[in-house]
């Protein structure tokens, strides 16, 4: 008898064990899935990290012809030094909140978006021409132009168009990027 109950309390024990390990295995496997939610999402805007974005990217670029033509576009936020010296650094963060979230809701699930960093974010728009891209740029511009902020809301876009895979991705960024650029010196020039 005494063998018996010595089986069933190692039994029961070893269960306790595997349910305990199980529980605790859970626990870190949430625990890692919110850290890496929040590797994934910027904190002020709560749109996806730059790291992120890459990811993404590479996963779209492993689907070659599928998704082109493949519009990026570049986008940067005009006037946030000047938000931010003038009316403080959480005037500034409002700023990219607002912009992330036009960026949101003009958006297509299949698109990829993100913050770059600093005042940049980009949109990359898989099976979309020029017109396309400039359409959606237009829209931004607007939605920004008519956004509710206490102080003007406005974003200068770069785009740029893969339009076979001849260029790696990284390429149509870097052109989106110089044409944001030139879009920024305009908007600068224009409002001196």
């Amino acid at each position: 008898m005494n063998r018996k109950n010595d089986s069933v309390i190692c039994l029961s024990a070893i269960a306790l064990i595997g349910i305990a390990a199980t529980a605790i295995l859970t626990v870190e496997n949430r625990r890692l899935a919110s850290l890496l939610e929040e590797a994934a999402t910027d904190h002020l805007t709560g749109i996806p990290t730059r790291r992120h974005l890459m990811r993404s990217l590479k996963r779209l670029e492993m689907g070659g012809v599928r998704s082109l033509p493949l519009a990026v576009l570049v986008i940067d936020a005009n006037g946030l030094k000047e938000t931010n010296d003038l009316h403080g650094h959480k005037a500034g963060d409002r700023l990219l909140q607002v912009i992330a979230e036009i960026i949101i809701e003009n958006v297509r699930p299949n698109d990829i978006f993100g913050r770059l960093g600093g005042d940049e974010f980009i949109i990359v728009l898989p099976n979309t021409d020029l017109d396309g891209a400039e359409l959606v740029a237009k829209r931004l511009q607007t939605a920004c132009a008519s956004s509710y902020f206490k102080y003007p809301v406005s974003v200068s876009i770069g785009i740029a168009v893969r339009e076979d895979l001849s260029k790696p991705i990284d390429k149509i960024i870097h052109e989106a990027d110089q044409e944001m650029y030139k879009a920024k010196a305009a908007y600068k020039k224009a409002h001196v």
